[in-house]
This record gives structure tokens, sequence and C-alpha cells, in this order.
């Protein structure tokens, strides 16, 4: 499917060969494993980045996990923290930061692949938009979007879509703008 649409795009285009390439750079950088995506920022730093999983502990039927991107320096590049529940396949994040030379790096999406690559996840639950996000939904909010489409305006949500979630279930946004995303 990913060549055929390639194939497409350089027929479509033709002598504008650049442009089909670039077309078709972002098709295939979409479907990155955990691991290309890993590999990709360690190059992007030009170091080696570790991944660390701590069990924090247990709340009602889930456990407490945080997952934590090292730099071989030994700082802490970002983090996650959150709730993994086995039976509902549900993976709650409770908190999220990436420091600031690291934002818009990919740091957020590969923590949330490392997430998702130990835990069997149908659903994804954002407690509440904090910092970044929540600047970007009240703009949107002020500006007459809807809570839905403010929220899609989020990193947030934009890095859950890029890994499959795309499809927020309304009644799950909350009074904070929390929201419950799952695969389509």
């Amino acid at each position: 499917m990913r060549f055929t649409l390639c194939l497409l795009f350089l027929v479509l285009l033709g002598h504008q060969t650049m442009a089909a390439e670039a077309l078709c750079s972002q098709v295939f950088k979409i479907n990155l494993t955990p691991a290309e995506r890993l590999s990709n920022l360690e190059k992007k730093f030009s170091t080696e980045i570790k991944v660390v999983l701590d069990e924090k502990g247990h709340k009602e039927d889930a456990k407490e996990y945080k997952i934590r991107l090292k730099h071989a320096d030994g700082y802490t590049m970002g983090y996650v923290l959150f709730l993994y529940n086995p039976k509902k396949h549900l993976l709650d994040i409770e908190s999220m930061d990436v420091l600031t030379d690291f934002k818009k790096s990919g740091v957020g999406e590969v923590l949330m692949d490392q997430a998702l690559l130990r835990f069997e996840t149908e659903q994804i639950a954002v407690e509440s938009l904090a910092s970044d996000n929540d600047a970007i939904l009240q703009h949107g909010l002020m500006h007459g979007l809807s809570p839905m489409e403010a929220i899609q305006q989020t990193p947030a949500y934009k890095i859950r879509q890029k890994l499959g979630f795309t499809e927020i279930i309304p009644e799950s946004i909350n009074a904070h703008f929390g929201f419950i995303v799952r695969r389509r």
C-alpha cells in the first residue's frame, strides 16, 4: 500500500521528483517502528539514549510506571508517568514532560512508543492538559473551535495520532479537557 502510494506520487508529479520523494518520505515516516524512532532520535542528538522503566506502585486495578529517556551524559530528556490497567488495556497518562531543549524533536513520540511497546493497549487516557498543550487548547477555544477540535490541535493529541490512536471518545472529554483516544 505505501509503495503503491509512492509510485502514484512519482507518476503524478513526473519531473517533480523532489516533491514526490518528500511525500513518500512522509508516508514511510509515519510507519516507523519504536526501535527506528529511538535510533533516529539518537542520530539527531549524536548520542546513545537509554530507556529506563520504573515500576512505581499500584492503584486499584492498575500499576503505575514511569519511563524516562536518559541522555548519555546522564540527564533525563523527558518522562511519561502512567497507570496501566491490563483488564481494560488502558494506558492512563498521569503526566508527561520533555525538557525545553528537546521539545518538538520526537522525544514525546519515543516515550509513548516505549510505553506502547511494553503494554498491550487499546485506549490511552489523558487526565488533563497542562502547559504547552493547555495554551494551544485555550487558543483554539478562544478562536471558536469546539473542545474536540481544540484538543486535536495539541501536541498531546498529535503524538497519539501519529502512533495510530486517532479517535477521541467524545463522552470522555472532562472539565480539564482530559480525554481518551483509541485506535480507529
